[in-house]
């Protein structure tokens, strides 16, 4: 576990460094992945280490790959961020307990 201050520093570091990516990439005129949303749960990342994902967030990552690799249009050159190649299962309502 790291300290607070650690986590912060961390925190800053990773923002920069995502901003290089962005950066890059719009001055590449190329799709993006953006990994902090298509990996959003704790299990989609591996027990023995917190930058790896699991099979789970694996299968995510590789299903946002496909989806943008099949569905942008690479000849318009423009940046596209992509998230979830599956839009977010909405929550099953309860069921009711009259018959």
């Amino acid at each position: 576990m790291l300290g607070p201050g650690t986590q912060k520093l961390v925190a800053t570091a990773l923002a920069l460094f995502n901003d290089v990516i962005m950066r890059e990439a719009a001055a590449a005129r190329v799709p993006v992945l953006d990994l902090r949303v298509i990996c959003a749960q704790q299990a989609d990342y591996s027990h023995l280490s917190a930058i790896e994902p699991s099979a789970g967030g694996g299968e995510k990552i590789a299903r946002a790959i496909a989806h943008a690799v099949t569905q942008h249009d690479f000849r318009r050159r423009e940046t596209v961020l992509f998230g979830p190649a599956d839009p977010p299962t909405p929550p099953t309502p309860p069921r009711s307990s009259r018959w």
